[in-house]
C-alpha cells in the first residue's frame, strides 16, 4: 500500500496530469453546451428568416427556369423545410455530446497513460526507482493501479459535468429533460476511464516513448477507417464491424449503442446491432489484461536504464 500511495502522489503532482485533467472536465462541460443547444425549438425570429431566405431563392429559381428552361427545374426548387432548423430531440443532443466526449477523453486517457510510465523512461527515473524496490512485478502493477484508477475518477467526473452542463442548457430552453439511469452512465465512464488507461499505460510501457503511444492510438484509428471501407464493399462482412476495437469502447462509454454499417445499396443494408455497455466492459477489459501482461513480460526482462 506505501508503494500505491507513492505512485499516486507522484501521479497527482506531474504537470501533465495537472494541466491535462482540467481540460478534459472544463471541454467535456463545454461540448454538451451546443449539443443542448440544439434541442431548443424553432423561435418566431428563425422562422421569419427562413420565409425571408427561402422566399428570395424561390424568386431567384422561377426567374431562373422561367429563362432557361432547364429541364432540373423542379428538381432545384426551394422547399420551406430546407430553410428551417429542425430541433434534436433531448436523446439525439445526449447520443452527441456522448460521441464527442467519448473522442476527446480517450485521446486524453492515452496521453496521460502512456506519458505517466513514458517520462520516467526518458528522464531515467524508472532505473532510480528500481533501485529502491526490484520487484519490477510490484512496481508495474502499482503504476498501472496508480494511474487507472485515478483516471476512472476523473472520466466519472468529467460525465457527470457533462450531463449537468446538458441538463442546465435543455432545461433554459424550456425543454424537459430526463435521464435515467444517470449514475449507470456515470460508473460506465469510469470503468472505460480505468480500462482504456489500462491499455494506455501497457502502451507506454512497451514503446517507452508518450508520442510513440500517440502514434498507436492514430495507427488503431486508421486500422478501423480502412476496416470500416473493407466491410462497406463486402456488405456480407459487415457485422464484424461491431467487434472493431472504437466501437465497443464507445458502447462502454455511452452505456449501449446500436451498430449499423451503411451500405451504398439500402436493400443489402444489415439490421441495427445491439452493444451493450457490458460487453464493451468485457471486451476491453480482455484487451486490458493481453496487452498488460505483455507490458509486465516486457518490463521484466528488458534492461531499464
Amino acid at each position: 500500500m506505501r508503494l500505491l500511495r507513492a505512485e499516486l502522489l507522484r501521479f497527482w503532482t506531474r504537470r501533465m496530469v495537472l494541466i491535462v485533467v482540467p481540460i478534459m472536465i472544463v471541454l467535456a462541460a463545454a461540448i454538451a453546451i451546443p449539443m443542448g443547444l440544439r434541442t431548443y425549438p424553432v423561435s418566431a425570429a428563425e422562422q421569419a428568416q427562413a420565409q425571408v431566405d427561402y422566399g428570395k431563392d424561390l424568386t431567384e429559381w422561377a426567374a431562373t427556369c422561367n429563362t432557361s428552361g432547364t429541364k432540373d427545374c423542379a428538381m432545384i426548387k426551394p422547399a420551406l423545410e430546407d430553410y428551417l432548423r429542425t430541433s434534436s430531440t433531448v436523446a439525439d443532443a445526449m447520443q452527441a455530446t456522448s460521441v464527442l466526449k467519448f473522442t476527446l477523453i480517450n485521446l486524453l486517457c492515452l496521453l496521460i497513460g502512456a506519458s505517466f510510465v513514458a517520462a520516467e523512461f526518458r528522464s531515467g527515473a524508472m532505473s532510480t526507482w528500481l533501485t529502491f524496490n526490484p520487484d519490477r512485478n510490484m512496481v508495474y502493477l502499482t503504476k498501472l493501479a496508480a494511474a487507472s484508477l485515478s483516471t476512472g475518477v476523473v472520466t466519472a467526473f468529467a460525465a457527470g459535468t457533462s450531463l449537468v452542463s446538458l441538463a442546465i442548457t435543455v432545461s433554459l430552453g424550456g425543454v424537459a429533460f430526463k435521464v435515467p439511469d444517470v449514475l449507470e452512465l456515470i460508473g460506465w465512464n469510469a470503468v472505460g476511464g480505468v480500462e482504456f488507461t489500462a491499455v494506455a499505460v501497457a502502451i507506454g510501457m512497451i514503446t517507452k516513448h508518450t508520442a510513440a503511444g500517440l502514434g498507436v492510438g492514430i495507427g488503431e484509428n486508421l486500422f478501423e477507417g480502412v476496416a470500416s471501407v473493407v466491410l462497406l464493399l463486402v456488405p456480407s462482412a459487415g457485422w464484424l464491424g461491431q467487434y472493431l476495437p472504437g466501437t465497443q469502447l464507445g458502447a462502454l462509454f455511452a452505456n449501449g449503442s446500436t451498430y449499423a454499417l451503411p451500405t451504398m445499396d439500402a436493400a443489402e443494408a444489415m439490421a441495427p446491432i445491439q452493444i451493450s455497455a457490458a460487453q464493451g466492459g468485457l471486451y476491453w477489459l480482455i484487451v486490458a489484461v493481453g496487452i498488460n501482461a505483455l507490458g509486465m513480460l516486457n518490463f521484466a526482462r528488458r534492461e531499464v536504464r
